[in-house]
């Protein structure tokens, strides 16, 4: 008798995780369909990060590239909290037709001052495919390195070492390289990527430029810098 009522015990606490599941992973759908994408979120004078907030409820920043974190949609307050694994807490609202973005540090409550305020504009392109080492061959044949780092620099060997920062801009990537012109990493719709330079103030650049380009080194959770496997993107 005991075993049979724990069986059925069992059976109903099975069917009711899986109902809860279910419940869970049909949620997302029900939120406003505005806060689903990539967020660019910046203050004046700062280099932009990224926040992705995907369909199913789960998320990923250029802020900290190592932490996963989860989301949810607050109906009542009209806004979007997202809960990092290091223990941070984003709010995405938005406030007098536009949206902000506020951060609040693992020891900080809903009540404190946010740790930072940033403005919060969607885009179009997920950083994440975007983020590492990308191979460059050049007009003379040779192979040169364009990086991207999470944090919104940049780097190359094709102007000497050049130091800059990048950021999504109109479904580009646009870098600038500080003074010394500006470059954009475009995806072709036959899915090939190029590299546009307009560089004319740096020595031997040409401004209408278009060179092929290939990411060969990417950054995967914990912020390792490792080969491309495969070309496949996130969604």
């Amino acid at each position: 008798m005991k075993i049979k009522i724990f069986s059925t015990f069992v059976l109903i606490s099975i069917v009711s995780f899986l109902g809860i599941q279910n419940i869970q992973a049909q949620m997302p759908a029900e939120w406003p369909p505005e806060f689903i994408g990539v967020w660019k979120v910046k203050r004046e004078g700062s280099d932009p990060r990224y926040i992705v907030l995907r369909q199913d409820a789960t998320c990923r920043t250029t802020f900290n590239i190592a932490t996963r974190g989860k989301w949810q949609y607050d109906p009542d307050q009209k806004e979007t909290r997202i809960n990092w694994e290091d223990g941070w807490t984003d709010i995405l609202i938005k406030q007098d037709g536009r949206y902000k973005n506020y951060g609040y540090s693992p020891s900080e409550g809903p009540n404190d001052k946010p740790k930072t305020k940033f403005n919060a504009l969607k885009v179009d392109l997920n950083p994440f495919n975007y983020l590492g080492v990308w191979r460059i061959t050049g007009a003379d044949g040779k192979f040169y390195q364009v990086t991207l780092n999470a944090d919104g620099t940049a780097s190359t060997d094709m102007y000497g070492n050049q130091k800059g920062d990048w950021e999504i801009k109109g479904g580009k990537i646009s870098i600038d390289w500080r003074g010394a012109g500006n470059d954009f990493l475009v995806k072709q719709k036959s899915g090939v990527y190029k590299l546009q330079t307009s560089t004319s103030t740096v020595k031997g650049g040409d401004s209408s430029a278009t060179f092929p380009a290939q990411r060969i080194k990417a950054f995967l959770k914990g912020g390792i810098l490792a080969t491309v496997i495969n070309s496949k993107e996130e969604e």
